[in-house]
């Protein structure tokens, strides 16, 4: 249905309007002379998913391939039909809820430069419906530098990780060259839906050890002569001398 209506009013003609779109068609018999034998199924999985996208929902329409055949007929209950056969129309809808990614890293590595010609690639990948997940994996030259070449170098998957834990990949020997600077991304995918691809991440590549120095010499001691010898730890001071007592004369001076 491409326009609103009203279940009170509608009829025959004027119907409301409509598309073929998404149109499907259900070729289901039912048994010979038996009414009620049950359900028929078509599925609308691009009309709802239609919908889901933002498209106005009025409704489907339920329509014989050819209304002037008057041989070949079924009978639908509509969803105020309660007493006969009460079964009302029903729309089931199967979704899921898609994973996404959470923390990136690379082993070994120093920020955004790893030492390893095969490092390994690490993302966390995440499901609000729970279950095992998919991490795929991407790495390509930096298209900053042309040089060193252009487009994808190589891909992988890291399978059976469990939603919220981290899927790893190594990338194989031979693959990456010293002095590269790449770039990789992940997404993670439940068998049925991917996540959104991560952001490029920037790795560069620096796989040679940095030179040995030679040791410095040890520094030549300083010529200042005899070198102290170490002072002894002091011992007990000596008494002090007691003064001699003082005199006190009277008479003459000088005394006798």
């Amino acid at each position: 249905m491409t326009s609103a209506w009203d279940g009170s009013l509608i009829d025959w003609s004027p119907q409301p309007t409509n598309t073929t779109t998404n149109a499907v068609t259900s070729t289901e018999g039912s048994q010979a002379g038996v009414c009620g034998s049950g359900y028929m199924k078509w599925n609308v999985t691009g009309i709802v998913q239609a919908w889901a996208g933002g498209a106005a929902n009025h409704g489907l329409v339920l329509r014989a391939a050819s209304e002037t055949a008057t041989a070949n007929y079924r009978v639908f209950t509509s969803s105020d039909e309660t007493i006969e056969f009460n079964s009302p129309p029903k729309l089931a809808i199967t979704y899921t809820t898609p994973p996404t990614l959470g923390a990136l890293s690379v082993s070994p590595s120093a920020g955004s430069q790893t030492s390893s010609l095969t490092p390994s690639l690490k993302a966390q990948l995440n499901d609000a419906d729970g279950g095992v997940l998919t991490g795929e994996f991407q790495v390509e030259h930096d298209p900053a530098v042309p040089a060193q070449g252009t487009g994808l170098i190589w891909s992988g998957s890291a399978t059976g990780v469990q939603a919220g834990t981290t899927g790893s990949v190594t990338i194989p020997a031979s693959t990456l060259t010293d002095g590269w600077k790449v770039r990789w991304r992940a997404r993670a995918y439940d068998g049925t839906t991917y996540s959104a691809w991560s952001g490029w991440q920037s790795l560069a590549v620096d796989a040679t050890a940095p030179p040995r120095l030679p040791l410095p010499a040890p520094p030549t001691p300083p010529v200042c002569g005899r070198p102290r010898a170490p002072r002894s730890p002091p011992g007990p001071r000596p008494a002090p001398t007691p003064a001699s007592p003082s005199r006190t004369w009277s008479g003459t001076w000088p005394p006798p």
